[in-house]
């Protein structure tokens, strides 16, 4: 047998089916699909498992003799036909036949998964501008709040640049940890809930491999860190440049 990537053998790599055991000799990758809990075998181990069926007293196809009959037939379409062609003549001339488009199927599943891969960008990029412009209020409002700390630091001897570095390497800190957080609780919310995701969407589900996991985090904690200090510049900058004496008379009566 051939099992699928959900599928766990015993500790000797055998399946046991209707009190009989058959020998895994492959375990295949994971599809995200159903095809993940699914058991392949070739026709002989179906006659067996039949047999075994039936000794076993059970019966889970009436009055049909699997020697003389098969579940589905794979057609190869030779050159000259069309996939349509062929599923039309089927259905005109034989009745009961489900005919299967494989490759429909699969455009299928790859189109909707192009709409959900778009939607995903552009509520990231959503996110991100959000993000960005609130990042923008945070820190003015934070450097508002400091105004005469900045100012006793200038009357102190720090220069523009100094307190522009300050403010500055304050806000990478600042998102490095809170990115770094944020990465750390989305890894674990995926990881941990990966089979009630996979449920929800309703289509084809794998979790990253480690190198795209990697190249997701670095891609995230980069543009995070690069967001927090670019937000916070102007208005270091600013206050770099605002009047010792002023600022700190401000609010005296």
């Amino acid at each position: 047998m051939v099992v699928g990537h959900d599928i766990a053998p015993d500790a000797n790599n055998k399946l046991k089916f209707f009190n009989e055991e058959y020998t895994v000799a492959a375990k295949l990758e994971e599809t995200g699909t159903g095809l993940d809990q699914a058991v392949y075998a070739n026709r002989n181990t179906l006659m067996h498992l039949f047999g075994a069926a039936k000794r076993s007293g059970l019966s889970f196809i009436d009055e049909i003799d699997p020697e003389a009959s098969v579940s589905n037939i794979l057609i190869k379409i030779e050159p000259g036909y069309t996939l349509e062609e062929v599923t039309h003549n089927i259905r005109s001339s034989m009745d009961g036949i489900q005919v299967i488009q494989t490759k429909t199927m699969i455009t299928g599943i790859a189109d909707d998964l192009s709409g959900l891969i778009l939607y995903i960008y552009a509520l990231a990029a959503l996110f991100l501008g959000i993000s960005f412009i609130t990042l923008l209020i945070i820190f003015s409002v934070i450097a508002n709040e400091r105004k005469k700390e900045f100012a006793v630091l200038c009357t102190l001897g720090a220069t523009g640049k100094k307190l522009a570095t300050l403010v500055v390497w304050e806000a990478f800190l600042i998102c490095a940890i809170g990115s770094g957080i944020g990465v750390l609780l989305s890894v674990s919310v995926v990881t941990l809930f990966q089979t009630l995701i996979g449920d929800q969407l309703g289509l084809p589900y794998l979790v990253p491999e480690a190198s795209a996991w990697v190249g997701i985090i670095v891609v995230t904690l980069v543009t995070t860190i690069i967001l927090g200090p670019l937000a916070t510049t102007g208005t270091a900058l600013r206050l770099s440049r605002r009047e010792v004496y002023l600022t700190l008379r401000e609010g005296e009566t």
